[in-house]
């Protein structure tokens, strides 16, 4: 699967200190896969962040 990380997407991603490689680990194995209401497929998975101390939610689009 060819993935693109927009500028917006890797701004994104430094600001909610989340690695590529677990946005690739979500696309390629994810918890669950949904399609939104515009036809887009929405992956997500849980993980520890270990920042925050907390289980979140990473959902990509």
């Amino acid at each position: 699967m060819n993935i693109i990380f927009t500028a917006h997407v890797k701004f994104e991603m430094k600001r909610r200190n989340i690695n590529e490689i677990l946005v690739r680990d979500v696309i390629e194995k994810p918890e669950q896969k949904l399609l939104s209401k515009n036809d887009r497929v929405v992956f997500q998975s849980k993980y520890f962040d270990i920042k925050e101390n907390i289980e979140m939610i990473l959902r990509v689009i």
